[in-house]
């Protein structure tokens, strides 16, 4: 049986508003963070700003690089890839930009000083890994490449 794209937002919609309306009645949320993330306003009815209708969603690769040698990468070999479905203002998009920042500051405080945000930052931390190595005499200390 094929599923339309259709009939599965809307069943996912229905699941996102029920567990949120759920969290706002435990009083785990406050209502702004049911409007937020449902679009429904105080009286449960949806919002009719378009930030709250979804995109077309957007289908496209990821390639995963990492898992080839260099060998395979000299001979042009094709990665195999991971499909990435994007879609904005889809039933689930405004729960993750929601929770996103709570994620966020959990994950900081749990890694403390080992927390890399992003690749610019892993870079920042080698190079004054490196650096801080490079003011000690021991040469036996590796360095990252």
């Amino acid at each position: 049986a094929v599923v339309s794209t259709q009939s599965t937002g809307d069943t996912v919609s229905k699941l996102v508003r029920d567990m949120t309306c759920d969290l706002e009645t435990r009083r785990c949320i406050t209502a702004h963070d049911r409007e937020t993330i449902t679009g429904l306003n105080n009286n449960l009815n949806m919002k009719h700003n378009p930030e709250y209708r979804a995109t077309n969603p957007t289908i496209y690769p990821t390639f995963k690089i990492h898992k080839l040698s260099k060998k395979q990468i000299e001979d042009k070999v094709v990665p195999s890839a991971r499909f990435i479905n994007s879609s904005r203002a889809s039933p689930t998009y405004r729960a993750e930009k929601w929770c996103s920042p709570h994620l966020t500051g959990m994950s900081r405080e749990y890694c403390k000083d080992e927390y890399i945000l992003d690749s610019d930052d892993f870079l920042k931390y080698i190079t004054a890994h490196n650096e801080s190595l490079s003011t000690l005499a021991s040469p036996e200390r590796p360095k990252f490449k």
